[in-house]
């Protein structure tokens, strides 16, 4: 029914890309699987992603579909770099899955004027790692002269898995602000800088 819905709003024979927005703990992914294929095989849909899904999550839901997965969708940012370390990044990379980063500006976290920080986050030790942060992005928004999305984006696309951010802004603007991401190439210690300040400890 909410395929069906889709496709009515959006007044289409076929959804390019379905994505299942976040597991449902109380369904068998195998009974997903058997929605999705049906879904597939009456053309509704041609390919499926997972959305806020554990690796170990897409890999059951994988292990019951005959296709392949075509997308993953974690939250990913200098600041949200769970990705890193949770296996869905590792996973993406292994499988051949495209990565699709959501939040890549952390919810309007990485914006906010240094000023603004602290009054907004309520644990210092988190306000003292996000000012550490904004402060570095611009450090380097300032030699790639691009603006600090741009840096934030661009450190977003650096990971070897591939991820495209999705930017959830709507105002061409900064839309056109933040495609300038696309000439920022980051060095390997520029990289690591950032998820330093952002995680408050030096890498082993």
């Amino acid at each position: 029914s909410a395929v069906d819905a889709s496709l009515k709003r959006l007044n289409a024979e076929v959804i390019d890309l379905y994505q299942i927005h976040r597991p449902d703990f109380l369904t068998h992914p195998a009974e997903l699987a058997d929605t999705l294929i049906s879904l597939r095989e009456a053309g509704k849909i041609r390919e499926v992603g997972v959305s806020n899904f554990t690796a170990t999550q897409t890999r059951a839901l994988q292990a019951h579909l005959p296709f392949k997965i075509a997308t993953l969708q974690p939250e990913w940012s200098c600041w949200s770099h769970q990705a890193l370390r949770d296996g869905v990044l590792d996973l993406a990379m292994e499988q051949g899955y495209t990565p699709l980063g959501w939040s890549p500006l952390a919810g309007g976290q990485l914006g906010k004027a240094v000023d603004d920080v602290r009054s907004s986050v309520d644990h210092e030790e988190q306000a003292s790692k996000l000012i550490d942060t904004v402060t570095l992005l611009d450090q380097l928004a300032e030699k790639y002269q691009v603006s600090r999305a741009a840096v934030a984006i661009a450190w977003a696309m650096r990971h070897p898995a591939g991820v495209i951010p999705i930017i959830g802004t709507q105002r061409l603007d900064r839309m056109v602000d933040c495609s300038t991401a696309a000439q920022v190439n980051l060095s390997q210690p520029e990289w690591n800088q950032v998820l330093q300040a952002a995680q408050g400890y030096p890498l082993p």
